[in-house]
């Protein structure tokens, strides 16, 4: 087996504390008896642009949050 972190810190705008988010392990049955466990960090890639920047761009999907929770 090789090194591999088992947690890493996320650094968020507007807040000083770093936040630390741990591996999780999910298990997946793929037969009677036979599992497979899966270790991740539960993180999704994003990438945000502002509107501003992003006029005239070429886009081939976009996904726009509408809601008002921020």
């Amino acid at each position: 087996m090789g090194i591999y972190a088992t947690r890493t810190s996320i650094k968020f705008d507007h807040i000083d504390v770093p936040f630390d988010i741990e591996r999780v392990t999910s298990r997946f049955m793929l037969s009677k008896n036979l599992y497979i466990h899966r270790k991740q960090f539960p993180l999704v890639h994003s990438y945000a642009i502002t509107i501003q920047k992003c006029q005239g761009l070429l886009l081939n999907t976009a996904i726009i949050d509408l809601s008002t929770g921020m």
